[in-house]
């Protein structure tokens, strides 16, 4: 089984700053944001590589831009079955994959286009958590903030289809690794932006046991964390 991590955050809380020291040549970046890497010449490394035709040659590409469903489950199977040098794949951000998505369908009626859209991520989350063992995947992820019934505001992951994958499929709950990605606060911490495993209650944060037991804080480098599962 394939290696998940997620990494939660706001925007510009250093989420796919996280990626910077990823090696790209083992990777797959699908840039579902539709836009690049939040550093300065990162073009050197991350590129989408056209063949004489025009046509995208993903054997020799890195960096792909895509806000449709349909290409990501295509790349991510590549990926898998494929392009087996790739040992890294990333989801930037499915937030914005299930929004485009979900708005895509805006003007049709009636709500069996909720449940196709909860269904279509459902799969795909099971899917790729049964990928080869030797690949990690990496879903980026926008917050949201909801009050409960007795008034507590719980951090959790935005969703804008509906209901039903929020409620029943779950998508945190395959996640091998989950961290918050945010700026730094603590004058203390000499990091710029943090992962924080931090969770009192109100989050949905988790690792495995013995996974920086006893750092709740640290650097935003999402290699740390890979270089321990």
């Amino acid at each position: 089984m394939a290696k998940t991590i997620l990494i939660i955050g706001g925007i510009g809380g250093g989420k796919s700053a996280s990626l910077r020291n990823i090696p790209a040549e083992k990777s797959m970046y699908i840039a579902a944001d539709l836009k690049g890497l939040p550093w300065v010449g990162y073009q050197k490394k991350w590129k989408t590589v056209k063949t004489d035709t025009g046509k995208t040659d993903f054997s020799k590409t890195n960096f792909y831009e895509t806000n449709s469903f349909d290409a990501v489950l295509k790349i991510s199977r590549a990926v898998n079955e494929v392009l087996l040098d790739r040992e890294y794949l990333i989801i930037d951000t499915v937030s914005n994959l299930m929004t485009d998505v979900t708005m895509n369908r805006a003007t049709e009626r009636g709500y069996d286009k909720f449940t196709e859209m909860a269904a279509q991520f459902w799969h795909y989350f099971r899917e790729v958590a049964k990928y080869r063992d030797d690949l990690t995947v990496m879903f980026l992820w926008h917050t949201d903030l909801n009050v409960d019934a007795t008034g507590v505001i719980r951090k959790s992951i935005f969703i804008p289809s509906g209901k039903l994958l929020i409620e029943k499929a779950k998508p945190a709950s395959i996640m091998d690794v989950i961290v918050e990605a945010k700026p730094n606060n603590d004058p203390d911490i000499k990091f710029p932006y943090v992962f924080s495993f931090e969770n009192n209650g109100t989050t949905i944060t988790r690792r495995p046991m013995g996974l920086f037991d006893g750092v709740d804080v640290m650097d935003n480098d999402v290699m740390l964390i890979v270089n321990e599962l």
